[in-house]
């Protein structure tokens, strides 16, 4: 039973991220609401489907048939409350836009599959399951580009990442700290914070063309 009900957690689960764009003026107490009731509502629908039919003229069928009923409930509910810790929100306070990255060539950014799964998870505000690893490198050298990673969060999070007052910014390292890895080794806090001054300041700079916003501007056919 407990695997019926994680099968089922991961399928309502993913039927809220694909519906949770579009209920985005629906407050979310309201949503789970409206979600927990479909829920019961469709094995009661089948019930009052038979009983039209007179499935249930002998009351052993009745009794049975309810008895799969209370069953089915029991079942939904309990994925149901599963689902919504796997729907656990970030806290981090940082907007972004929704850009589907299975539709693009997320091979040229050095991403797998389960990366890309938690990217979309990030950019509806949710917890990541596994870190997301940025596998780009720095020039001649073995460590991860923190150029690439800040480059990629500012297409990603809403008005940009240059003017991030001083507790907002504090909030999007944390985000960085628990939700990415540098070549699969932990973010840095110090190494953040000395490369993301670096990295604002060329970004400002008209003289200089950050190659890593560039290329991420043309992979998402961004001005």
């Amino acid at each position: 039973m407990n695997t019926i009900i994680n099968r089922l957690a991961n399928l309502i689960f993913k039927l809220r991220l694909i519906t949770d764009s579009g209920m985005e003026e629906v407050q979310k107490n309201d949503r789970n609401t409206i979600s927990f009731l479909i829920l019961c509502l469709i094995p009661m629908a089948i019930l009052l489907t038979f009983s039209s039919i007179n499935f249930f003229s002998y009351k052993p069928f009745m009794f049975i048939s309810y008895l799969l009923l209370a069953l089915i409930i029991l079942i939904g509910t309990a994925a149901y409350l599963r689902s919504s810790k796997l729907y656990e929100k970030t806290g981090y306070g940082i907007k972004m836009h929704r850009f589907n990255l299975w539709r693009k060539d997320y091979d040229a950014l050095k991403f797998n599959s389960k990366d890309i799964e938690n990217i979309q998870r990030l950019l509806r505000g949710l917890k990541v399951e596994s870190k997301i690893v940025n596998r780009n490198l720095v020039k001649n050298g073995s460590s991860a580009s923190h150029y690439f990673l800040f480059s990629l969060m500012h297409v990603f999070v809403k008005e940009g990442i240059l003017e991030l007052r001083r507790d907002k910014r504090k909030s999007f390292f944390n985000l960085l700290e628990d939700s990415f890895s540098m070549n699969g080794e932990n973010v840095k806090r110090s190494t953040l914070e000395s490369s993301y001054s670096r990295w604002n300041a060329e970004m400002k700079d008209p003289e200089i063309e950050v190659a890593e916003h560039k290329n991420l501007q043309d992979f998402f056919n961004l001005k």
